[in-house]
């Protein structure tokens, strides 16, 4: 990449690296994850004068193949209201921010944390209080 002028870097993590939850099994993953946001950070501060832009993505609560056999319709429509957008993402919305990072349209951004989560990461449980209770 170097060698060829620059590039840009897209690393994908998750909003689990961002917010802890309660269950102690996904606490690896949230680790796992976090490292790859330090990583996505350093890489960009090394790489900024060899012309490369790195980034990182954070997904939020999307519906895909690897958890829909854990999650029931109850579930999976309080995951959708927990965020201000009330929806529900796929692997497309991640696809859509890549395009965009990749882009020459992104070319003045460089180490940050894209969390693509219909609002989550901007809210608290609390102020979603009532979109939850009316299911």
């Amino acid at each position: 990449m170097v060698a060829s002028g620059g590039g840009s870097i897209i690393n994908i993590s998750s909003i689990d690296a961002l917010r802890s939850g309660t269950v102690a099994a996904i606490v690896p993953y949230m680790a796992s994850k976090g490292g790859i946001i330090a990583l996505s950070t350093a890489m960009a501060v090394q790489h900024g004068r060899d012309n490369i832009r790195v980034n990182c993505i954070a997904p939020g609560f999307l519906y895909t193949p690897m958890v829909a056999p854990y999650l029931t319709e109850e579930v999976r429509e309080l995951r959708r209201q927990a965020a201000p957008l009330g929806t529900e993402g796929n692997a497309w919305d991640i696809a859509w921010a890549a395009v965009f990072l990749a882009s020459e349209e992104a070319r003045w951004i460089t180490g940050i944390v894209l969390p693509v989560d219909a609002g989550l990461m901007a809210t608290t449980p609390l102020s979603m209080l009532p979109y939850l209770r009316q299911g």
